[in-house]
Formats: C-alpha cells, structure tokens, sequence
C-alpha cells in the first residue's frame, strides 16, 4: 500500500511561533536552575 505525504503548512514567521508544553516545560525548568 503506498504512503503518501504531505506538504507541511507554512507558518506566518511575523509573529513568534508558539512552544508546544514540552518546550514551555523545558523553558520553565530552565528558569529554575541556578
């Protein structure tokens, strides 16, 4: 059975592109080291 792909969307990059929860959990653990 063939697999087929798909284009990813673009992203307006005018804007900041939002963190997904794991990058805002990374960010947030990062913020706490000394």
């Amino acid at each position: 059975k063939p697999i087929s792909l798909h284009p990813s969307a673009r992203v307006d990059r005018s804007q900041p592109v939002p963190l997904s929860y794991s990058q805002q959990r990374m960010w947030f653990l990062w913020q706490m080291e000394p």
